[in-house]
């Protein structure tokens, strides 16, 4: 069994995700890094961001990768810091969409880690803007 239960979510507001052909990069503004997922780690980070149920995506029988596969990947995600638990709310069952999908893979997931442009990412000083007011404006960071 999985030791992620329940639903995750993004951890931070400072992670964005995009996905462009089926793969997806990730990018962390708070640590610089950004993050390259091939097409089966964007299926599952996708499914992993909607709720459904990690030890049930695990669960499913695919020729591109197993459980272990599975619960690795996750575990990569969160050690990154890039998911976190929403205890507010239960994970949803894998549903017939999300099977025939995993199963159409041809690939283990992967999550590639670059930190080549992290000193540039975390000095551009848009990302120290106050979100209501935008850019010139500093934070408040006095709260």
């Amino acid at each position: 069994m999985s030791e992620f239960k329940g639903r995750y979510q993004l951890a931070s507001s400072d992670i964005a995700c995009e996905e462009f052909g089926g793969e997806m990069v990730v990018l962390n503004l708070a640590s610089g890094h950004y993050f390259a997922l091939n097409q089966s780690a964007s299926f599952l980070m996708q499914a992993v961001l909607s709720g459904q149920a990690i030890d049930q995506l695990a669960a499913i029988n695919t020729l591109a990768f197993s459980a272990e596969d599975v619960t690795r990947f996750v575990a990569d995600l969160a050690s990154h810091d890039l998911i976190a638990p929403d205890g507010a709310a239960e994970a949803c069952p894998v549903d017939t969409d999300t099977v025939q999908s995993a199963q159409a893979l041809t690939e283990k997931p992967v999550l590639e880690v670059h930190d080549d442009l992290a000193d540039l990412i975390i000095a551009d000083p848009i990302h120290d803007t106050d979100v209501a007011v935008g850019w010139p404006a500093a934070q408040n960071k006095a709260a």
